[in-house]
């Protein structure tokens, strides 16, 4: 097993790369604080011409994740996805989504599972990173890596806040990052307290520093392994665009 830290924020971002699912292209395993997320990338063959780029992000929730176990005998298995969950999954694919070649048309399935919930640290982030690092490293096209953190604002900025913090704060600020000649911001999420828009600013120009420590950590990971495969991509025959 290799495993490569960095800190950011109050707490270590640890990624951990070993052999964690052997059918998937790549996997990483991410952990901030106590809270530990598994990210898997799989890559399907070559299917019929299709009309769109078919890919599926999905972030699990497991109750042994909090350490809980339900009491019914009864219950086989769990219910449908949170709104939490939801919500999670749609901010990675909102993010990583863009980074994928145009033409792309083979299946991608990304699954984010929980594996430990300490109560304090949201799982979102390191999901995102998870995804971003296991894409890095699979033979999928995929330009990356993109750099995550979350932003509150207490009495001062708070770099990847706890949920007392958020509750606290009038500023919940999440954000993706790619690294081209400069930082580029390509995903915002946010919530705020009517807050003013130079405070909006403020939390881009303090996230540099931890987006930036989250990037470079990933291409350290990249540095020891990766590969990407070539994939036809499909794009629409020149006399069409003409036409168009």
């Amino acid at each position: 097993m290799q495993e490569f830290k960095k800190q950011i924020g109050n707490e270590d971002l640890t990624i951990q790369i070993k052999n964690w699912a052997e059918q998937t292209n790549a996997s990483a395993w991410v952990q901030y604080g106590e809270t530990v997320v598994l990210a898997t990338a799989v890559m399907g063959n070559e299917k019929p011409e299709l009309g769109y780029f078919p890919l599926t992000v999905n972030f699990l929730e497991k109750y042994y994740a909090g350490g809980e176990i339900l009491g019914s005998r009864y219950v086989k298995r769990e219910g449908k996805p949170s709104t939490e969950a939801t919500t999670t999954s749609r901010l990675i694919d909102r993010a990583i989504r863009p980074r994928f070649p145009k033409g792309m048309k083979r299946e991608v399935q990304i699954i984010v599972t929980c594996f430990s919930f300490d109560g304090e640290n949201d799982p979102a982030i390191p999901g995102l990173i998870a995804a971003s690092t296991a894409l890095s490293l699979s033979d999928i096209p995929w330009e990356g890596p993109l750099g995550a953190v979350r932003m509150g604002k207490t009495d001062d900025f708070v770099v990847n806040p706890t949920y007392e913090q958020q509750e606290e704060g009038s500023l919940d600020f999440a954000m993706a990052a790619l690294e081209e000649d400069e930082l580029l911001v390509n995903m915002i999420e946010a919530e705020a307290e009517e807050v003013e828009e130079q405070e909006i600013l403020e939390a881009v120009e303090e996230a540099q520093e931890p987006l930036q420590k989250t990037i470079n950590l990933q291409q350290e990971v990249i540095e020891e392994v990766g590969a990407k495969e070539e994939v036809e991509l499909k794009t629409p025959k020149e006399e069409l665009k003409q036409h168009v």
